[in-house]
């Protein structure tokens, strides 16, 4: 019998073990796995049948099965933030564009499904019956390229009238009377609200429109979505705007945008999606000419229907014509003298956002007299005396001496850095009492922010004080400023002790320049000339660090300093100034990178016109020279600051 053999041929064996043939194998990738994370669309719960003004949910659903870290932005924005295909193109509106966010949730993705939900009403509304397909285009998946989905087939119905008002009953009785605390409701109660912003007939328009005019808090968070819903929008229109005339009825923060929400949907128009930053609106624009017509004319019914006003609702009205714009100059000189005497009859968050964002239309002389009652109130009310100190620094004087001097939370240096006083022997005192025990722990803010009032306002008086409740290395930073001003070779020696280390100077320079800038102050001349060297005779990488500082508080005569830096530095580079462009490239070398900071941070330097004044013509001049586009782009012509 003949036996088959189980050994391999030599030449068959040589063969497998051939390095190509290994080569080969090894580059055949692992069966079934994929070369990116898995991003799908699917249906939420498996549901795919609506009722038009329904809420109508897809799940993004992401997992990772490659083996490779991967990270998501898991936020869920509570808008539309996803590029979203709908198919056809008829039978459905988009009332808001595409939201872009300036935050994220950084979330590392697993071989487990992932879910976001894609709620197409926060976007999209549906008016015709059909069937849809619907697919999206996402930039979740973090530094990887945006990812298309698979389409999602959803059917809609038009919703029989009595499915409708057994829907409005189940969510009236569940959302119950209006709740206007500012807090978050409860989960039922947020699906209730959901449910009855979604639904589009007359019945729930008016329900949703009761809310909205009674202040429901948890309402303002779909108003905007239960306005874009309503089939009937000129009853919309007329159901605001009467509720707008009426002088009766409380003016709501969110009225104006609902308002003109809804003259935009009626043009057949969409809402621009949430953008931190926003382009300046086109003043040509017929659609921006309108809508700001339109506002203007809401803004004078509000000031026409004031004398009938009266108590919170006047109150109100008042904060919204000088908080909004729309009224005119003119108008806006009639307000002022109203708000200023009625200022105490506003409420906390009334006065305070004037205070803050509508400032330039209340300033007045006689804002004093309320702004002292405040203060006299509250004595460490930020925004109050950042104000009073505008209107009359001498009367504000003694105002912040109370507020340095409270045992409240410490009054916050920006708020009365501004006060024209080199120094307030009378805070010596208090602020040396509170200084002078240790903190519990090394990072102490209210510690932190006293230190900061004395090194504003205290005298050397104080020094023993502090020094005795300096106990940690981190708080170096915060007594630096006061040393530099009353003991400054001690500090200067603490500053510049070896080894240069540039991460410990950045932290510790962080408070020494706000406590300059706020002083409009110069460095002492121990600090200056330890700048200076290094910017004549320091390595690249210190001569850019100290360049800067100069520009914080340098002086006059530091500019020459300056510029004989750069053109030294421009002369060692001539000819190389693309290793200068393409020094943070792979190639790029730690020198052409040091030399890049460096050109930067000097002209930088030279075109703050803080210390020293160049002329547009001569900061085009110093530009002309740069070696790299950033530099280029930091060369600014500004206003030059006040001088010290």
């Amino acid at each position: 019998m003949l036996m088959r053999s189980s050994a391999l041929s030599p030449a068959l064996f040589a063969l497998l073990l051939s390095p190509a043939l290994l080569a080969a194998q090894e580059a055949q990738p692992a069966q079934n796995v994929p070369l990116q994370p898995e991003v799908r669309l699917e249906a939420h719960d498996g549901k795919t049948h609506f009722y038009l003004g329904e809420r109508i949910q897809l799940d993004l659903v992401f997992r990772n099965q490659t083996g490779t870290p991967y990270s998501i932005n898991a936020t869920n924005y509570q808008d539309m933030a996803e590029q979203v295909a709908i198919t056809p193109v008829a039978g459905w509106f988009e009332w808001r564009g595409m939201s872009a966010h300036d935050y994220a949730i950084d979330q590392p993705l697993g071989p487990g499904d992932y879910r976001i939900p894609i709620v197409l009403n926060q976007g999209f509304i549906f008016r015709d019956p059909g069937h849809y397909e619907i697919s999206v285009t996402t930039r979740r998946v973090l530094k990887n390229d945006p990812i298309t989905t698979n389409s999602v087939a959803i059917d809609l119905e038009a919703m029989p009238a009595e499915k409708e008002a057994k829907l409005l009953e189940d969510a009236r009785n569940a959302i119950g009377p209006a709740d206007t605390r500012m807090r978050s409701g409860n989960r039922e109660r947020g699906q209730a609200m959901a449910q009855l912003a979604d639904l589009e007939g007359d019945d729930a328009l008016h329900a949703k429109i009761d809310l909205i005019l009674a202040g429901d808090e948890q309402m303002r968070s779909y108003s905007l979505e239960a306005m874009a819903s309503t089939r009937n929008l000129p009853l919309e229109l007329s159901l605001l705007e009467t509720a707008w005339r009426n002088p009766q009825q409380m003016p709501l923060y969110d009225m104006p945008s609902l308002l003109a929400e809804t003259r935009t949907l009626l043009r057949g128009k969409s809402l621009p999606g949430w953008r931190m930053m926003r382009p300046a609106p086109n003043s040509d624009d017929p659609e921006f000419k309108r809508t700001a017509e339109e506002h203007t004319a809401d803004m004078k019914v509000l000031l026409d229907t004031l004398p009938q006003r009266s108590g919170a609702n006047r109150a109100a009205a008042l904060y919204y014509l000088l908080e909004f714009p729309g009224i005119s100059d003119a108008d806006v000189g009639k307000v002022r003298p109203i708000v200023v005497a009625e200022f105490q009859t506003l409420n906390d968050i009334e006065q305070h956002m004037l205070l803050e964002t509508a400032w330039l239309r209340l300033r007045d002389p006689a804002m004093i007299g309320p702004l002292k009652a405040l203060l006299q109130q509250t004595p460490q009310d930020k925004d109050a005396i950042l104000r009073l100190i505008e209107l009359d620094p001498q009367e504000a004087k003694p105002y912040v001496v109370q507020a340095v001097c409270g045992r409240g939370w410490p009054v916050p240096l920006d708020s009365v850095a501004a006060l024209p006083f080199d120094t307030l022997p009378e805070v010596d005192a208090c602020l040396g009492e509170m200084l002078s025990t240790p903190p519990a722990k090394p990072h102490d803010n209210p510690w932190s922010m006293r230190t900061a009032l004395a090194a504003r306002f205290a005298t050397a008086a104080i020094l023993p004080q502090v020094r005795a409740g300096w106990k940690y290395p981190e708080q170096d930073r915060d007594v630096l400023p006061l040393l530099l001003r009353w003991s400054p070779d001690e500090a200067v020696a603490k500053i510049t002790a070896p080894p240069y280390d540039y991460i410990r100077l950045m932290n510790l320079f962080f408070n020494i320049d706000k406590n300059f800038t706020s002083r409009q102050a110069a460095f002492p001349p121990q600090l200056g000339d330890w700048l200076r060297q290094m910017v004549q005779e320091g390595p690249d990488n210190q001569a850019s660090f100290a360049a800067f500082q100069l520009s914080q508080g340098g002086a006059k005569q530091d500019r020459a300093l300056l510029e004989a830096r750069l053109a030294r530095l421009r002369k060692e580079w001539l000819g190389k100034s693309g290793e200068i462009e393409d020094a943070f490239k792979p190639e790029g070398s730690k020198a052409a990178q040091d030399a890049r900071g460096l050109e930067i941070e000097l002209v930088s330097a030279l075109s703050s016109k803080r210390f020293w004044s160049l002329s547009d013509e001569e900061i085009a001049a110093v530009t002309q020279g740069c070696m790299s586009d950033q530099c280029r782009r930091v060369a600014s012509v500004s206003t030059p600051q006040k001088p010290h």
